[in-house]
Order: C-alpha cells, then sequence, then structure tokens
C-alpha cells in the first residue's frame, strides 16, 4: 500500500512538469509591423446631386421626368429601370449616359451612344452634379 501511495505522489508531482514541457508556447515579439494589404486604386471624384433638380426638369421636360440617382463612391445609378444618368457641365450643357457611371481607375465611365467611354472624354469634366431622367 506504502509503495502505491508512493507511486501516485511521485506521479503526481512528476506528471504536471512532463505535460508542461510538451505544450509549445510563444511569447509575442513586439515591434514586428504588421503586412500591408494590397494596395487600394485612388477613388473616383466625388459627384453630386444637381440641386435643385429643376435645373434638369428645365433641359429635358416636358420629354422626360428627372429624379435623384443613387450615388456611392464607385458607381452612379438610377433606381428606376430604363433611367439614364446625366451630369450638369460647368457651361450649363449635359451630357448623358445610358444606365449609371461606373468607377474604373479613378475616372468614371459609363455607356454614351453605346459605347464605354470615360467621363473626361465625352463631358470635358472629372465629376460634377448628376440626375437621373427616364
Amino acid at each position: 500500500m506504502f509503495s502505491m501511495r508512493l507511486s501516485l505522489v511521485l506521479l503526481s508531482f512528476i506528471l504536471p512538469a512532463l505535460c508542461t514541457a510538451c505544450i509549445p508556447t510563444k511569447t509575442p515579439q513586439p515591434g514586428i509591423p504588421a503586412t500591408p494589404g494590397p494596395s487600394q486604386p485612388p477613388p473616383c471624384p466625388p459627384l453630386t446631386p444637381i440641386n435643385p433638380i429643376s435645373e434638369c426638369d428645365t433641359k429635358y421636360g416636358p420629354v422626360k421626368t428627372c429624379f435623384g440617382a443613387t450615388i456611392n463612391p464607385t458607381s452612379a445609378t438610377c433606381p428606376i429601370a430604363g433611367g439614364a444618368v446625366t451630369i450638369k457641365k460647368p457651361d450649363g450643357t449635359f451630357a448623358i449616359f445610358d444606365g449609371g457611371l461606373t468607377c474604373v481607375d479613378n475616372a468614371w465611365s459609363g455607356l454614351f451612344g453605346g459605347i464605354t467611354v470615360n467621363l473626361e472624354d465625352v463631358s470635358g469634366i472629372t465629376s460634377g452634379p448628376i440626375a437621373c431622367v427616364i
């Protein structure tokens, strides 16, 4: 009985020491910087809503109706199917794009006469106030 108790006592002291030696641990190493993710392309210049919308109505009405476009950093779309995005140029004229505009390589592009073109190539501007027409 004595040898059994002795064995259990020895085992209770030796076993934890053996187990902790088997568990790998790692100490954090401060000062090692995280690796950066892939670089993001620069955003497109911001688009703004035509305000007041009556400026658009004056241009296209009464044949077409103007309403607000859905604008985010990567696209400008019309919430109503069949709508086209129009942009007001500084000289007061408008350029109209079939569908919406998409930010590609830091520039807005869209369908103009059925061909995908850069906003600047068509209108001479990189950004401006927009609306939807239908």
